[in-house]
């Protein structure tokens, strides 16, 4: 397989394997293989975001 880069940040399939970080949201389209590894890596988790600061509703 051959290890494409993304020509908008440079990134590569190898390089995102070793850091875990995806470059920019060209790569999903630009380098074969990354969405399947990505999906491969985030099977079964969801994400939900944190939860908000709410400062008003504190008690003092």
């Amino acid at each position: 397989m051959e290890n494409k880069t993304c020509p908008f940040c440079g990134s590569d399939l190898k390089t995102i394997k070793q850091s875990g970080f995806v470059g920019c949201e060209h790569c999903y389209h630009q380098i074969d293989g990354l969405q399947s590894l990505v999906r491969e890596l985030f099977a079964g988790k969801s994400f939900s975001g944190r939860k908000p600061n709410r400062r008003g509703n504190e008690e003092l």
